[in-house]
């Protein structure tokens, strides 16, 4: 069970579609950029190691921030 948590927190983070940009930076807040008490504890109940996956999560949320500061800079020019 622990496990589908972490999978869905990877796919909220990569998702770059507008619908789901609430999701994204909810995911990306519990993520944060250090790793919360919380997400220790998440990590541990999945078996996972949280210094292992952190960085990695962090790294996807950049990506996909990056790719919808592109779509709004794209739509901005293009309402102009």
């Amino acid at each position: 069970m622990w496990q589908a948590v972490q999978y869905r927190v990877v796919q909220d983070l990569t998702n770059d579609s507008n619908h789901a940009f609430e999701d994204f930076r909810t995911a990306q807040r519990w993520v944060g950029e250090y790793p919360s008490k919380d997400f220790k504890e998440v990590c541990a109940l999945a078996g996972i190691e949280p210094d292992f996956l952190h960085p990695k999560l962090v790294k996807m949320g950049r990506a996909t921030e990056a790719k919808h500061m592109s779509k709004a800079r794209k739509r901005a020019i293009a309402a102009e």
